[in-house]
């Protein structure tokens, strides 16, 4: 009886580790194995999430579309403005050639004296700038 005794505390004490290990098994497989619907709950948080990053992207795009369309508007209108000084000029121009082919002159004539008027403005111009640089620096008591 006594080695009874002495083998059922051997077995008593096995079990016992084993019961720990076990628990501590669970315990562990637990902590690995995933709770399904905290997965799926993430994962729709995060379709949300992208969601509402979508809708907030839809609308700034909506914002850009609505400021481009305004910036093609005035390009538009620029472009037309454009367009009908380009028609004027080519008028002033056609009339200037045929004003020119009465009175005999070739079309880099015309386009010489036209380059010439152009520079005898700006010479005018720069001369009337000096002029008033001149009365500032005169007025100011230093003498040019």
């Amino acid at each position: 009886m006594g080695n009874y005794h002495c083998g059922s505390a051997i077995l008593q004490a096995e079990l016992t580790r084993q019961r720990r290990h076990r628990k501590w098994a669970l315990k562990k497989a637990r902590s690995y194995l995933h709770d399904p619907c905290a997965e799926m709950d993430a994962f729709f948080e995060d379709l949300k999430s992208e969601r509402t990053f979508w809708q907030k992207r839809t609308i700034e795009a909506e914002a850009e579309r609505e400021m481009f369309q305004g910036d093609v508007v005035r390009l538009q209108q620029t472009n037309r403005r454009l367009n009908r000084r380009c028609t004027d000029m080519e008028g002033a121009l056609k009339e200037k050639l045929e004003k020119g082919k009465a009175e005999y002159r070739s079309f880099g004539r015309i386009l010489a004296n036209a380059a010439a008027e152009m520079y005898k403005d700006d010479a005018e111009k720069a001369e009337a700038e000096v002029k008033r640089l001149k009365a500032i620096l005169a007025y100011q008591g230093t003498v040019f």
